[in-house]
């Protein structure tokens, strides 16, 4: 199956398919290959229920919610936890730069079991179900990083207005570590009408697709550019598979945030092999202490390999 996807993305890349096109066809072939996986995670969106202040907290016809750090239980301790690992890793940084020399992680997987202050926040009861709520799916979690953006002065990559393919919709999750403003490099993107503009007007292939901020500015004119600035515990839910978005023009000073990541099960992820990589998320999770939780189960277990 993984060699068929593989070569079926190579065609889409070169042939320039959109991505609706090219996503519905997967997403329907991994359906089909695995359909109980996915009605299961349908059902357990469906048992949560939906009588809870959470279940819209994120617009779904936005695709973005952001908020401070009296709004979700749990910042505090989380951005503590993350400050005081940052400080301990700044001699290490340089070494975990060689990849996104803009962007990467730091966090290791025994630090989530030293501060399991971190998974209580990314699987809190909050977070859970604003993300399910919005999705509509009990969510799979893909990714956890503490991320640093260094000052730097280039432009490309994930520096350049983009949507990220990983999934028809998804969420991440961005708290501010530092004071963030114009000179760190701050989160930056359009919500997802404006957005929704932008793929009918500039076009969207499958595969990494960057725009121009000229083209992006055209087309999004008459609509407001979000910017995640802030102190520590301001952070934002953000749909970057619907919301155009860049990050790390960090031209003075360095950005730390931490960033989580929830996907539909499946998405829309091509695998080729070993993910793994220096500065990269942490994608594998020790179940250890929700192993008697369905749902956390559900969220933790459910990553694809």
């Amino acid at each position: 199956m993984r060699r068929l996807e593989v070569l079926l993305n190579k065609q889409a890349k070169r042939l320039k398919v959109s991505h609706h096109t090219f996503g519905s066809a997967l997403k329907a072939l991994r359906i089909a290959a695995a359909p109980g996986t996915y009605f299961s995670y349908k059902r357990g969106a469906a048992d949560l229920g939906t009588e809870t202040s959470w279940a819209d907290f994120i617009p779904k016809a936005e695709g973005f919610q952001p908020f401070g750090p009296s709004d979700l239980p749990g910042i505090d301790e989380v951005v503590a936890a993350c400050q005081a690992l940052y400080q301990t890793r700044l001699a290490e940084q340089a070494d975990r730069m060689e990849r996104k020399p803009f962007f990467a992680n730091i966090l290791e997987p025994d630090d989530l079991q030293a501060h399991p202050e971190i998974m209580d926040f990314v699987l809190s009861d909050a977070v859970v179900r604003s993300v399910t709520g919005y999705l509509g799916t009990v969510p799979r979690l893909m990714g956890v990083g503490l991320y640093i953006s260094p000052p730097n002065e280039s432009l490309k990559s994930s520096q350049l207005f983009h949507f990220d393919g990983d999934d028809f919709r998804q969420v991440k999750c961005f708290i501010n570590l530092v004071d963030v403003d114009e000179d760190n490099g701050p989160f930056t993107f359009y919500d997802a009408n404006a957005s929704a503009l932008v793929e009918q007007q500039l076009g969207r292939p499958w595969g990494a697709y960057r725009y121009d901020d000229g083209d992006i500015a055209s087309v999004c004119r008459d609509h407001e550019k979000h910017v995640l600035m802030g102190a520590p515990g301001h952070g934002a839910f953000v749909d970057t598979a619907r919301c155009v978005h860049f990050g790390s023009r960090a031209r003075r000073s360095s950005r730390v945030v931490l960033m989580f990541h929830y996907v539909t099960v499946p998405d829309l992820k091509i695998r080729k092999g070993a993910r793994e990589f220096e500065g990269g998320p942490i994608f594998d999770f020790a179940q250890g202490r929700f192993e008697d939780d369905r749902l956390r189960t559900m969220i933790l277990a459910g990553r694809a390999k």
